[in-house]
């Protein structure tokens, strides 16, 4: 993924407006990324059509409180991690995402995806790791149950 500083209008509300994605597609080919993390004044807000979510090196998993779309996928992951680790709903700074132990994105279409590198930094040994392996399989029993 790339970051990018930007800010949707009323970023709490799930709209069609999806200019700026479609703006930065160009340079998501050129950056060989799949996809853009929005931030605004230096604090991560989410994907274009995604929840974010980081796992520290403390084992903490951290998610933006505020500025994006809580959606229903996003408030699984939160209850389904929260059986087995500590969840927080914080300010990310973009300089926390190097540290990161793991990197994943939500949504509905989605489901859960790991992220392996941000920017031109590769995350831990560049594969998916065992938080975000846990909460896909909870994901795909969910689905399966349905």
């Amino acid at each position: 993924i790339i970051t990018y500083d930007h800010q949707r209008e009323l970023p709490h509300i799930k709209s069609i407006n999806y200019l700026m994605a479609v703006w930065l597609h160009p340079l998501l080919e050129q950056k060989k990324a799949d996809d853009v993390l929005y931030h605004h004044n230096n604090i991560i807000t989410e994907f274009p059509r995604a929840n974010v979510f980081v796992v520290t090196n403390e084992n903490k998993l951290v998610t933006p409180a505020h500025n994006m779309l809580k959606g229903i996928t996003r408030k699984f992951v939160l209850e389904q991690a929260a059986t087995f680790m500590e969840v927080e709903e914080r300010d990310i700074l973009v300089d926390e995402l190097i540290d990161a132990s793991e990197i994943f994105l939500t949504s509905t279409t989605k489901r859960v995806i790991p992220v392996l590198k941000v920017n031109d930094h590769i995350l831990g040994n560049g594969k998916p790791g065992s938080v975000v392996s846990q909460l896909w399989q909870r994901f795909i029993s969910l689905e399966q149950e349905i």
